[in-house]
């Protein structure tokens, strides 16, 4: 059911990252391609999250490694009341390093990432922001046989312009480890191609 997720999750991200405003005259056809490689993965309880990808998508160069974490935790105030505690971090890479294989049985990925944690306490009511720059290597390879999807969406506007995306999406689960920083994880995953 996760590794289903973590899928979706990919497949909705690079096609919203492909959708774009057509610029055509009346009547043409805009056709969206893409040719992307990726790593993604998530920790079983959801609270770290990131992935690695390149290639070509929406007609643009792409090369990115990124690491989200969401965590919340109980934490007691000053009054007795059990309240509770949000960690949210967003860190981006600027030139990771990405090897996927074309067969997609493994990948890995390295760079590092720079970003704002934000720790919100519903104690005080308070955010305290820090800057956190870490080292991340992934090192996966795939558990399952390749699961293909392909799909064909026509977008038609008024002025009978239209934006055409094929897409064809492959992928195998996978299973591996990421390090943050010095912390070693075994997160579950999936190694992607999109064309």
């Amino acid at each position: 059911m996760f590794r289903r997720g973590v899928t979706s999750l990919a497949r909705a991200g690079s096609v919203l990252l492909a959708i774009g405003v057509p610029t055509t005259m009346a009547g043409a056809a805009t056709t969206t391609k893409s040719d992307t490689h990726g790593v993604f993965f998530q920790l079983a309880d959801g609270s770290i999250s990131g992935g690695a990808e390149f290639g070509i998508q929406g007609g643009q160069a792409i090369n990115r490694l990124s690491v989200f974490k969401f965590v919340v935790a109980d934490v007691v105030c000053s009054d007795g009341k059990t309240r509770i505690t949000l960690t949210t971090l967003r860190a981006f890479a600027d030139s990771p390093v990405i090897k996927i294989s074309k067969d997609l049985k493994s990948a890995t990925a390295s760079g590092t990432v720079s970003g704002q944690e934000d720790i919100y306490n519903d104690c005080t009511q308070t955010d305290t922001y820090s800057d956190l720059t870490f080292g991340v290597k992934m090192n996966f390879h795939s558990t399952s046989g390749i699961t293909t999807t392909k799909t064909h969406t026509v977008t038609r506007y008024p002025d009978r312009s239209k934006d055409v995306f094929d897409d064809t999406f492959a992928s195998r689960d996978a299973a591996g480890t990421v390090v943050l920083g010095g912390t070693s994880y075994s997160p579950d995953a999936s190694i992607v191609h999109e064309v």
